[in-house]
């Protein structure tokens, strides 16, 4: 049983959550998925059971312990970033858990995040991860962290980035809006002689607004910059709400909302480079993606990023700036190596790190 987000949205977690999950079960382990962020949405389809309920986090937390409590082989595999709503449920985790193996992949900014927790979430993280089998970091950064201040195994932490391929973009999609939105993008391209892409949610970690800022360097008069969102209503609301007017308003600018995979891959492959503004990171499945799609990169430096991305300093627009002209101008800036599939390791970690 995998824990963690469900598409929609198309978040980089929910994206490897699906993959991973659709991985398994072609590969004949029986597979379901519970997802207790956010009932509201629909859920895409899957040929496995995807367990959505739209209640309260702490119903969400009794619902997903009682399925715990009553597994009694296989794996539960909790996926997070930043383990805050996460690591609370440690301690019941101790009284729920039976004859089952138990895996956690620590997606996102988790060292950034672990200064900024308080002693009580400190204590419950601790205690969730150290009940782990097996733990799946997606950088050195996390690992080390871990094992020096967490207490963690090193014996029982797997370094792998959560890059999976997609399965097919046939089976991912079933979404209607492809043709309307790539219709309107075709009418609005023809106005740039080349396109940026970007994605995330529109919050001051995702760096939308140092990409606007970037984008008035006249150098990049003839870019337009596709920016797509997601869960726009959370976290920062005021921000949200003064990016997205901004960017609704800005005519080198093609705005979409949570689209589909095969929108997304529409969008992307027709980009001819790829942002990651982040002020803090994990991987970046997103990042993964636009090397996969054969797009130059330009990222912060805040973390470690795949060999041949172009990098600019964090929080520096006017790095950013050059950094997509230097992109923009050559043909082999930015260009990264694309990385191999992560599933058959992590499969193979099923079967090493199951309790016997």
């Amino acid at each position: 049983m995998h824990v963690g987000s469900w598409p929609l949205p198309l978040g980089g977690i929910a994206v490897h959550i699906q993959r991973l999950a659709h991985r398994c079960h072609a590969a004949g382990i029986e597979v379901e998925v519970f997802d207790p962020y956010d009932g509201r949405r629909e859920a895409t389809p899957a040929p496995f059971p995807v367990h959505r309920p739209n209640t309260s986090p702490l119903m969400s937390a009794i619902l997903l312990l009682g399925k715990i409590w009553r597994r009694r082989t296989g794996w539960v595999h909790f996926h997070a970033s930043r383990l805050g709503t996460l690591a609370h449920i440690g301690g019941l985790l101790l009284i729920a858990r039976r004859g089952s193996s138990y895996a956690i992949s620590v997606h996102g900014s988790f060292t950034h995040s672990w200064t900024d927790y308080g002693p009580w979430t400190r204590f419950n993280a601790r205690l969730l991860l150290r009940m782990m089998d097996l733990v799946v970091v997606v950088n050195d950064e996390i690992g080390a962290l871990l094992v020096d201040e967490i207490g963690v195994s090193p014996n029982r932490i797997l370094v792998l980035p959560a890059y999976l391929p997609p399965i097919s973009r046939e089976h991912l999609d079933g979404f209607d809006e492809y043709e309307a939105i790539m219709r309107s993008h075709r009418r609005w391209r023809r106005d740039f002689d080349q396109q940026v892409f970007i994605t995330g949610a529109p919050r001051r970690l995702y760096g939308f607004h140092l990409l606007l800022e970037a984008a008035r360097d006249p150098r990049l008069a003839g870019v337009g910059f596709v920016f797509n969102h997601y869960e726009w209503s959370e976290g920062e609301p005021d921000y949200a709400r003064r990016i997205l007017t901004e960017l609704r308003s800005a005519p080198n600018v093609f705005l979409v909302e949570e689209v589909s995979s095969r929108t997304f891959y529409g969008l992307l492959e027709s980009s001819d480079a790829f942002v990651r503004a982040t002020s803090q990171d994990g991987d970046s499945v997103a990042l993964r993606e636009a090397v996969s799609c054969g797009v130059a990169i330009v990222a912060s430096d805040c973390v470690v990023r795949p060999h041949g991305a172009e990098l600019f300093k964090t929080g520096d627009a006017s790095d950013l700036a050059e950094g997509l002209v230097k992109v923009l101008t050559s043909d082999t800036a930015g260009r990264c190596e694309d990385l191999p599939d992560a599933a058959p390791a992590l499969l193979e970690a099923y079967t090493r790190f199951a309790r016997t």
